[in-house]
């Protein structure tokens, strides 16, 4: 979708970090080194989680490949770069990495790195001084999701099957593109109704050049709410819920003014569970999904249009 695209800023799992090294013998040529440190919520190392990462030089597609990660949870790739020969005496150099961080128990992490590396005066022979820096991934397990009501006896009857969804949710890859923040699955249960809330950060952010308010969560309603309501149906007795709720933080941006930094709004919806004995398949269930459904953009209430 031409309004979303790939974003390191809001990939909460990653911290950008890059070693740029001169290669001796290669005036001009640069090796940007990245680092990958794998944890658990707990900041323990984890080893064997597998990197699917994409590597970039410039705005140029060069390799993907998969790296596992060591017995200190950590993994590295390098991107050989070559200057900006669109430009002349060009010392601009700049590659990219997008990665998913995966391994089984846990829910895939998805992020990107960039390395701009202006060359100046370098000597070929000599190798680069900067610090080495590590971008830190952290993959959480299932139950990291869940806040502190589930703790309580009211909530042993639906903690499993919110754990399986929490599992359908990530073999589906939908961690690829919303990222479910710790403990942000929260469990109310009042005098006999039961609801449930789920908060999300979105990996891809939004043009504010295209896009107004109501359209993008237009999009999260057509390509995110529909997903997740089908896959609490089938993971969970969705007859004991009154409703679920649903908030998605995103960042928005001009495309057009490549300055421009990330504001960030919050969307929330808000269906009733019985809606879900209208579904038969998407298409069809999402109209009856925009009328049961209340919007708000930072608490400001929206009308979505079929």
């Amino acid at each position: 979708m031409i309004a979303r695209f790939f974003c390191a800023a809001i990939a909460l799992a990653a911290l950008s970090c890059a070693v740029a090294t001169p290669i001796p013998g290669h005036r001009g040529a640069v090796v940007h080194q990245y680092r990958l440190r794998v944890k658990d919520s707990a900041g323990r190392p984890i080893s064997d989680a597998a990197a699917t990462i994409k590597r970039y030089r410039g705005a140029e597609f060069a390799t993907d490949t998969v790296i596992s990660s060591d017995a200190n949870g950590e993994l590295s790739v390098s991107i050989l770069s070559a200057p900006d020969t669109s430009v002349a005496y060009s010392n601009h150099y700049e590659s990219k990495i997008d990665y998913v961080v995966r391994k089984d128990g846990f829910l895939p992490v998805t992020g990107s790195l960039r390395n701009v590396y202006e060359l100046a005066n370098l000597d070929p022979r000599s190798e680069s001084d900067l610090a080495k820096q590590t971008a830190e991934v952290t993959i959480d397990r299932p139950e990291d999701l869940l806040d502190d009501s589930f703790n309580s006896s009211d909530a042993a009857p639906f903690r499993n099957g919110v754990i399986a969804f929490i599992d359908s949710f990530a073999v589906n890859r939908y961690a690829e593109n919303m990222v479910l923040r710790q403990k942000s699955i929260h469990l109310t249960v009042e005098s006999g109704r039961v609801a449930l809330s789920f908060k999300f950060d979105c990996v891809t952010g939004f043009n504010s050049d295209v896009l107004k308010p109501a359209d993008i969560a237009r999009i999260l309603l057509a390509d995110d709410v529909v997903k997740f309501l089908p896959l609490l149906k089938r993971q969970t007795d969705y007859t004991k819920f009154a409703e679920y709720e649903f908030s998605f933080r995103c960042g928005i941006r001009s495309f057009d003014d490549a300055g421009s930094s990330f504001d960030y709004s919050d969307f929330t919806f808000r269906t009733p569970a019985s809606i879900l004995n209208e579904f038969i398949d998407e298409r069809t269930f999402y109209p009856h999904l925009i009328e049961s459904t209340t919007v708000t953009s930072d608490g400001k209430p929206l009308e979505i249009v079929h």
